[in-house]
């Protein structure tokens, strides 16, 4: 795999620099939500192929979005695509990886070997949430006394601890109601009535009952952000959702246990 690489390579020095833009994916791409430990720090990304100017064979590339949590949709038969390099490089297939040329500037487009830390990712556009009603503010109330229930619960579940340890977020959390934070603290789970002033990252869903349902193992936190109930600021961060998932399951298998 590593000689093909340096084939590929030689023939784009020699092509000009717009090579690795503009590529069109073949069709359109499935998205992976759980992968293998290879790419388990990656996901959620897509994988599609693409022909490079130069070459007369597919390469099988993953992509990811600059624009929050990558869904179904984004990318598409015909998107163009840009390749970009890992800063941190070690000779494997995931050194490189592709994101949509409409989320580039035309100087990242135009550039040869442009890095993944040249890249805003921490620019997104939020979803807008509806204007609130008396009913959605009253809704909110309602959640935050579950999701605290719920919080006490992980918080006595072996299982479910040991799912977060090690893992410190602190996540705003954006109803339609009203906000609150979600802070995970090795082990530990919290739910405060406050906006914190740096968050890790920010969650967003008009109906909270998403994420109680998600948590309480009566639904699906991925789902929900496949179509689009739930969004997240940061794609890196479905593993966070992921641990929040795995704790759900933990919980109830403790009830039944």
């Amino acid at each position: 795999m590593v000689i093909w690489l340096r084939r590929v390579d030689s023939k784009v020095g020699r092509a000009r620099a717009s090579s690795w833009a503009g590529v069109e994916m073949l069709s359109t791409p499935p998205i992976t939500y759980f992968a293998n430990a290879l790419f388990a720090q990656q996901v959620p990304f897509g994988r599609g192929r693409l022909v490079l100017e130069g070459s007369d064979t597919a390469l099988s590339v993953n992509f990811y979005t600059t624009k929050g949590i990558l869904v179904p949709g984004i990318v598409k038969k015909g998107t163009k695509m840009k390749i970009v390099f890992r800063d941190n490089r070690e000779g494997a297939v995931t050194d490189f990886f592709c994101v949509p040329v409409s989320e580039l500037t035309p100087e990242q487009v135009a550039k040869k070997g442009l890095l993944e830390s040249e890249i805003d990712w921490d620019t997104v556009l939020e979803p807008e949430l509806p204007a609130a009603t008396p009913a959605d503010f009253d809704q909110y109330h309602k959640s935050l006394t579950e999701l605290k229930n719920l919080a006490a619960e992980f918080n006595a579940c072996v299982r479910a601890r040991k799912d977060i340890a090690d893992w410190y977020r602190t996540t705003l959390v954006k109803t339609t109601g009203g906000t609150f934070t979600l802070v995970l603290k090795d082990g530990d789970m919290e739910i405060k009535e406050e906006t914190p002033s740096a968050p890790d990252f920010v969650m967003a869903c008009a109906d909270p009952e998403v994420l109680i349902n998600g948590l309480a193992y009566k639904g699906s936190l991925t789902q929900a952000i496949m179509t689009k109930d739930l969004w997240i600021s940061k794609n890196v961060e479905f593993t966070t959702i992921f641990k929040l998932e795995r704790m759900a399951r933990s919980l109830a298998r403790s009830k039944k246990s």
